[in-house]
């Protein structure tokens, strides 16, 4: 984070998900911000796949991203036995765009509805 400039630090930043209880879920978060588009990335723990959480969060990461000015956020690289994250991704409004020998490449573009609010 050094080289990032500070206003940036957000476009790099990674938050906890937690439950009511506390307890630490996974993470979300992006992975930098080029020409207004940011690639997200995330994580939970095998003991809460399956219940929504990480389906909600990115709908609060995608919120986040609009009202900061972000075009549309990628995702790339999922690979195809990731059935969850395709899920995911898509229940969040992501297309498709690419696909390459075991990966999948998505974009949410801002237009486009993507029930986010």
């Amino acid at each position: 984070m050094e080289n990032i400039e500070a206003r940036l630090h957000d476009w790099y930043t990674y938050w906890l998900i937690t439950s009511k209880t506390n307890d630490a879920m996974g993470l979300i978060g992006f992975k930098g911000l080029e020409d207004t588009y940011v690639e997200v990335g995330y994580g939970i723990c095998k003991a809460y796949e399956g219940f929504g959480y990480m389906s909600e969060a990115l709908k609060l990461l995608i919120k986040w991203s609009k009202e900061n000015d972000a075009l549309g956020i990628t995702a790339t690289s999922v690979r195809k036995d990731n059935y969850g994250s395709q899920k995911v991704l898509e229940k969040n409004g992501f297309k498709r765009v690419h696909e390459s020998g075991d990966t999948i490449d998505y974009i949410l573009e801002h237009d486009v509805s993507c029930n986010c609010n």
